[in-house]
């Protein structure tokens, strides 16, 4: 008889700490949204901000940290506002931790204080990485003679 208290109570044990996983991994909130497409302009800062900037973003690039005045933030595909996705970021020193190939983050490691860059990339709520897909720089054309 005491044997069969025991198993049960084992059995019924097991049950519960089952019940219990299967509903905090149910609980978890996974990711269901697509990330955001997000456009970021704005200037290598240098030492004083730049005044047409909204705010300053620290990004960070293989342990390098980059200071950026973002003068316009738009989010091409996705369900949160710009305001939405740089208060994610707001608490934290390093505001994004880029994510991409060196070809496509070659503007950003050879861009000079000052300069005028435009940021394409992916990002999902709940992280700070920031999937590149392109950066483009805002240099002047060379006239042509």
């Amino acid at each position: 008889m005491r044997r069969r208290i025991g198993r049960a109570a084992r059995v019924l044990g097991y049950l519960v700490a089952a019940l219990v996983l299967a509903t905090s991994a149910a609980a978890r909130k996974l990711p269901t949204e697509p990330p955001l497409l997000l456009r970021l302009e704005g200037y290598i800062a240098g030492v004083t901000p730049t005044p047409a900037a909204d705010t300053r973003l620290v990004l960070q690039y293989q342990g390098t940290d980059y200071s950026f005045d973002v003068t316009k933030l738009v989010v091409l595909s996705g369900s949160r506002s710009p305001s939405q996705v740089l208060q994610d970021v707001a608490p934290y020193r390093i505001n994004f931790i880029l994510r991409g190939t060196s070809q496509s983050m070659s503007p950003l490691i050879s861009a000079s204080a000052g300069q005028k860059l435009f940021i394409f990339a992916r990002y999902r709520t709940g992280t700070r990485d920031l999937l590149i897909d392109s950066i483009l720089n805002d240099t002047p054309a060379t006239p042509t003679p």
